[in-house]
Parts: C-alpha cells; structure tokens; sequence
C-alpha cells in the first residue's frame, strides 16, 4: 500500500514538473511572433533614440560645463540647452548633469511630437530633433508640419530652417543648419 501510494505521489509530480514545466517555459521564454516584432521595434528605437542623443552630443558644445552664448547670442548651457527666464545653473555643471538636462529636454521634444503628430519610429525622432532644435513655436507655424500633415515628402520644406536669426533680428544663413537639416531629412527618410 505503502509503495503505490508513493509510486502515485512520484508520478503526480513528474507529471507536474513536465506539465508546469512546459507552461512556465511558454509563458515566460516563447514570444509570439507579435511580442518579438515588439522588442524588435522597441530595440530599434532605443538604439536610434542613443543615435539622436550622441549626435546631439557631438553637435553642441559642451563647453566645459560653463555658461556660453550660442551663435544666435541667447544664454546656454551643457549640450545646447538654452537656459529659460527664472532657470538657475550653478557656475559649472558637469557632463553627467548636461547629459541629464538633453535627455530631459529631448524627450520633451518627442512629447511635442506625439501631441501635435502621428509620426512614429525615425519620423518621431526626426522631427523631435526639429523641435529640439528649432522649437516647437517654429514647427507648429512651419510649413514642414502642414507636409507631414498632408502626408507629403518634407525635403524642400525642411531644408528652409538652414538659417537662425540673432537677438537683434538678423538672419543668418548656417552651413551647419543645412547639415542638421539634412541629417533629419536621412533619418526621417530611413
């Protein structure tokens, strides 16, 4: 009695550790073909979103983490960050901390870009990096943003923001804008 009683109880549970086994595995190790294209997607964007971010990086001064005047003359700090009416930056800020404010500032860009757009992927990026760069005010009275509207190629509408004008009006025209221009025209067109 004793021995079937254990052979039952041995059985019971080499079934469950197959069965349980089984279900643990499919549930937490197998994707479906939806959750791999998903993690997929969500990689691809996380790796161009780090893109966006080294360019950037690469693109602006740092400046030693001191307080600069950018070209158009407006106060700055860190990588690009222009500082705002009632901001206060000590002395110096280190590159973790300007590396923080980009971030901080970039994902308010692409939070523009989901309010006033249904653009996704390397669009989405594209675009905030406009907004980043430009401002929301210019893309939203811009042209560029009645073409995405509309669905239309934005080449020669982006390319128009090659210039920026100086705190007494002056315009300028900026190889290095036209270069930027044509570095978001590429990751948009991507």
């Amino acid at each position: 009695m004793k021995k079937a009683f254990l052979t039952i109880i041995i059985t019971v549970l080499i079934l469950f550790t197959f069965f349980a086994g089984n279900v643990l595995y499919s549930t937490f190790f197998v994707r479906t073909a939806e959750q791999t294209q998903m993690q997929e997607t969500l990689s691809a964007w996380n790796m161009n979103y780090e893109i966006v971010i080294q360019y950037i990086k690469e693109h602006e001064s740092f400046n030693e983490g001191y307080k600069y005047n950018c070209p158009a003359g407006y106060p700055t700090i860190g990588y690009g960050h222009l500082i705002k009416k009632g901001e206060v930056f000590p002395y110096k800020i280190t590159e973790v901390q300007a590396e923080e404010i980009l971030r901080n500032d970039f994902d308010k860009a692409i939070e523009l870009c989901e309010k006033y757009t249904d653009l996704s992927g390397n669009k989405k990026l594209a675009i905030a990096h406009f907004i980043y760069a430009k401002g929301i005010g210019s893309f939203l009275r811009s042209s560029l943003k009645k073409s995405i509207e509309n669905n239309e190629p934005i080449d020669n509408e982006i390319l128009k923001w090659c210039y920026y004008y100086r705190p007494d009006g002056t315009k300028i025209k900026s190889n290095y804008s036209y270069k930027t221009r044509q570095w978001e025209l590429e990751l948009y067109n991507k």
